[in-house]
C-alpha cells in the first residue's frame, strides 16, 4: 500500500495472486527521486527458505513489475549506483547471505557481479542511512535455529532448559497426559515437520508421515491422533487440515479441504466432537475461526467480524474458544462461544491465549512475558481481575500449558543466543568500504 497522507486512506499497489502461485510481497524499500520500490515477493505457502522469493521492481505510476533477482528478498538501493540484497538462507532463522551487486539506475537492472558482504544475518535485519551508516539486527547471530525447549514452573515461575538440543521450533503442544511435546519444526532449505519429544526419559522422535510441510500439528483428547495443516498438494498455496497417528504409524488422512481457503493453527476439543482453526480467504485476505466436525469433516465460519483471527483455543468444558484478533494495528484477545453465537473482548495487547486447566483464567503473551487474567462464564463472558504477569524470557515465541496445569512448555532462546540477538551493529561510513563492484 501506499499512504499519501497521515490522514488518508491507504491505496493498493499490488497483491497477492494466488491462482498464479504468488502469496504476498513484503518489504517495501522505495529508490529515492524514482516512481520505483522494491518489493520482495513470496511464491508458494511457505517462505521458510528464500529460494522461494523473489526480488521485484514495481513502478508505482503504472503498477507495471518486473523480477530483478531470484531467490532474494529485502533489497536496498544506494545513490552511489549498487544494489544490497538477502540471498540463501531461512527467513526465519537468519544465517542469509548480505549481496552488493552494481545497479544501472537509468535502466533500472543490477548488472555485474555480485558479491557476498560478511557477517550474514536475518533478511531484512539491515538498514543503511543516507550519510552510509549500516546498521544490522544482531549481526551473523541469529536466534530462530537456537531454540531450546523450556519448561516453567507456574507457581514459582522458575526455567529449566530441557535437554533436546538447539531446533527451528515453530510450535509446541503438550499431550493429554502431559508426558510428551508435540513440536513443528521448520528447518532451512528443508519441509518443516513433526518432533515427539518425551519428558521423562529426554528423548524424541521425528515423525515422518509426509513429505509435504506439516504446519501446527495438535493433539486428539486422547492422544493417539493429531491434526495439523498441510499444503493443498506439492507446491500448493492452500492450507488443508489432515490427521494422523502420534505413534508415526499410517500416512495422513484428509479432514478439511478447500479452493478457497487456507487452514492453519488447529485445536481439539476436549470432548473429540470439532476441531477450530484460522481459515484465510484466498481473495479477501481476511481470517475468520473456522469449526470442523470431526465425524463428518464439514467445516463452517464462526464468525465474520472485523479484523484478523487467528490461534484458537478450545476452553477445558468446551463451551468457549479464546483467540487472536488483530484490529486497526492493535492485538488483542478475545473470547467467542464455541458456536460462534457471541463473542467478546478479554484483554488489549495481548496475543496468543491458552486456557488455564480448569478455564478459570485465560494465559496469554505480551511482549516476551507471559500474564494471566482471571475469567468467569456465568450469564455471559467477564474477567473477574487484572492480568498478572506469570513469568519472562526472552526471545519466547510460542508456549502450552501442561493438562495437570502446573508447567509451562515453552521455545525460547537461553543463555548466549538470548543476549547476542539484542546486539545491534552499527557502522559509520560503511558504505566507503564497500568492495568495488566494477
Amino acid at each position: 500500500y501506499r499512504l499519501r497522507e497521515v490522514t488518508s486512506q491507504p491505496e493498493e499497489l499490488v497483491g497477492a495472486s494466488f491462482s498464479e502461485g504468488i502469496s504476498g510481497f513484503f518489504m517495501p524499500d522505495w529508490i529515492e527521486s524514482t516512481p520505483y520500490v522494491l518489493l520482495s515477493r513470496q511464491r508458494g505457502p511457505n517462505i521458510n527458505n528464500t529460494d522461494s522469493l523473489d526480488l521485484v521492481l514495481l513502478n508505482v505510476t503504472n503498477s507495471d513489475r518486473r523480477i530483478l533477482v531470484e531467490g532474494a528478498c529485502c533489497g536496498h538501493v544506494l545513490g552511489s549506483g549498487q544494489i544490497l540484497y538477502n540471498r540463501g538462507g531461512s527467513v526465519q532463522s537468519g544465517g542469509s547471505q548480505l549481496i552488493v551487486q552494481p545497479f544501472d539506475l537509468d535502466a533500472m537492472v543490477p548488472e555485474g557481479r555480485p558479491i557476498a558482504l560478511p557477517g550474514g544475518g536475518g533478511p531484512g535485519q539491515y538498514d543503511v542511512g543516507s550519510n552510509g551508516t549500516f546498521i544490522r539486527v544482531g549481526g551473523d547471530r541469529s536466534v530462530a535455529g537456537t531454540l531450546s525447549l523450556v519448561m516453567v514452573d507456574v507457581e514459582s515461575g522458575a526455567l529449566q532448559e530441557l535437554p533436546f538440543g538447539k531446533e527451528f521450533f515453530q510450535t509446541v503442544r503438550w499431550s493429554p497426559d502431559g508426558r510428551f511435546v508435540m513440536g513443528q519444526i521448520a528447518p532451512p532449505s528443508a519441509s518443516a515437520y513433526v518432533a515427539v519429544y518425551d519428558i521423562d526419559s529426554g528423548t524424541s522422535q521425528r515423525m515422518s508421515v509426509t513429505s509435504l510441510d506439516v504446519f501446527s500439528p495438535a493433539w486428539s483428547p486422547d492422544g493417539t491422533r493429531a491434526v495439523a495443516a498441510l499444503p493443498a498438494g506439492a507446491g500448493g498455496v492452500n492450507g488443508d487440515l489432515y490427521t494422523f497417528s502420534t505413534d508415526g504409524s499410517g500416512g495422513i488422512e484428509p479432514l478439511l479441504e478447500s479452493e478457497q481457503t487456507s487452514f492453519n493453527w488447529p485445536d481439539w476439543s476436549r470432548d473429540g466432537r470439532f476441531a477450530v482453526m484460522r481459515g484465510r480467504n484466498q481473495q479477501t485476505l481476511s481470517e475468520e475461526i473456522w469449526s470442523v466436525d470431526m465425524d463428518t469433516g464439514e467445516g463452517h465460519v464462526l464468525r465474520q467480524d472485523p479484523g484478523l483471527d487467528r490461534l484458537p483455543r478450545v476452553s477445558p468444558d468446551n463451551r468457549l474458544i479464546a483467540y487472536q484478533k488483530s484490529l486497526d494495528g492493535v492485538v488483542s484477545v478475545w473470547a467467542m462461544t464455541s458456536n460462534g453465537s457471541d463473542h467478546w473482548l478479554v484483554v488489549q495487547d495481548a496475543a496468543a491465549p491458552v486456557w488455564s486447566a480448569d478455564g478459570s483464567s485465560i494465559f496469554f503473551q505480551r511482549g516476551n512475558a507471559v500474564f494471566r487474567v482471571p475469567v468467569e462464564y456465568r450469564n455471559g463472558f467477564r474477567t473477574t481481575g487484572t492480568p498478572v504477569e506469570v513469568f519472562h524470557t526472552d526471545h519466547q515465541f510460542a508456549f502450552d500449558l501442561s493438562p495437570d496445569g502446573e508447567r509451562f512448555i515453552l521455545m525460547a532462546a537461553m543463555g548466549d543466543a538470548a543476549s547476542n540477538a539484542h546486539e545491534l551493529e552499527v557502522i559509520v561510513n560503511w558504505t566507503r568500504r564497500l568492495p568495488a563492484t566494477r
